[in-house]
């Protein structure tokens, strides 16, 4: 099986920390993990020049660096980021779009199998955590019924509850998945790339420029090329925090044992973006009190890759 990552980032070296972490991650696990090419699109303006130069690390792994286009990215800043990822063909038969925070701790070949089998379109991810919109369950429902109206696509079908949704009070959306871990088909991704900047266009001008802009462009997309959907609960997206082990049934974990991928968004015990790019925020990461049980895992599966590649993150 053929696999393929896609990052979006900033030039710095926050950044290139956290996809560091992403490709020693994906190298301790073995083939094919070991061999995905690993495509990273950076933004602001960056120089390629100066990209491989902060990152000489990369030249012993499958990483290729893109630079988004100036005019591009002058027109829609970060989102040109994310949507830079569609641009470059792929052969591969499972392309993963992945958030920077996010890294691999184990292997996840069922997903991949189901994923990758040839023939189909099918995209699997977590259901976002909560409404993009508003908290109040009818008003939510409301804008997802206007949004998916203006952008031509008929009725939503609002079945599915929000993975942070514990109580059941946020009601009901269409497909709406955490970018942090999106996984696609071959042929999914090929249906969805030459239509993303459209429906982003749209998602964009009918949502003010919401932060939660490319999200709401997968749900159209989604439902623009008849994706068949896979439902994935939080042991493929795994936040750092106590949700996956409270979350809705069909989406909560029971064990850190559960966790394949770790998407450390939460900033409340470390710094995501600095620790792994600075010696004090690194060294203060590793002798941290009371971790919440998926940080701690984090922490060792960070350990667990320095005893083979020492120094990790100097």
């Amino acid at each position: 099986m053929n696999l393929e990552f896609r990052f979006a980032i900033s030039p710095n070296a926050e950044f290139y920390s956290t996809v560091r972490l992403a490709a020693l991650s994906l190298r301790s696990l073995g083939s094919p993990y070991d061999s995905a090419r690993i495509l990273v699109s950076v933004g602001d303006h960056a120089d390629l020049d100066s990209i491989h130069a902060a990152n000489a690390w990369s030249e012993n792994y499958p990483v290729e660096w893109r630079t988004v286009s100036a005019d591009l990215f002058r027109q829609y800043s970060y989102l040109a980021t994310g949507a830079d990822r569609f641009l470059p063909p792929s052969h591969a038969d499972v392309i993963v779009m992945c958030d920077a925070d996010v890294c691999l701790v184990e292997r996840i070949d069922e997903l991949v199998c189901r994923v990758g089998q040839p023939g189909q379109r099918r995209i699997a991810g977590l259901q976002a955590h909560f409404p993009p919109f508003v908290r109040d369950a009818a008003k939510g429902e409301d804008e997802w019924r206007q949004i998916f109206a203006k952008a031509g696509l008929g009725e939503p079908q609002l079945s599915i509850r929000y993975s942070g949704d514990a109580a059941g009070i946020m009601g009901r959306a269409p497909v709406y998945l955490n970018y942090g871990f999106v996984a696609f088909s071959r042929d999914a991704f090929a249906a969805v790339a030459p239509l993303y900047q459209y429906y982003s266009n749209v998602a964009r001008e009918l949502t003010n420029g919401s932060f939660f802009t490319s999200q709401i462009c997968l749900s159209l997309l989604t439902v623009a090329t008849a994706l068949e959907t896979e439902f994935v609960s939080f042991a493929y997206n795994c936040s750092n925090d106590l949700l996956p082990f409270v979350a809705p049934d069909n989406f909560r974990i029971n064990s850190v044992d559960d966790i394949r991928v770790i998407h450390y968004l939460r900033t409340d015990q470390f710094d995501r973006r600095k620790f792994l790019a600075e010696a004090s925020a690194y060294a203060a990461f590793l002798s941290a009190k009371n971790l919440n049980s998926v940080n701690a895992r984090l922490r060792d599966h960070i350990l667990n890759l320095s005893r083979r590649d020492n120094p990790l993150f100097q």
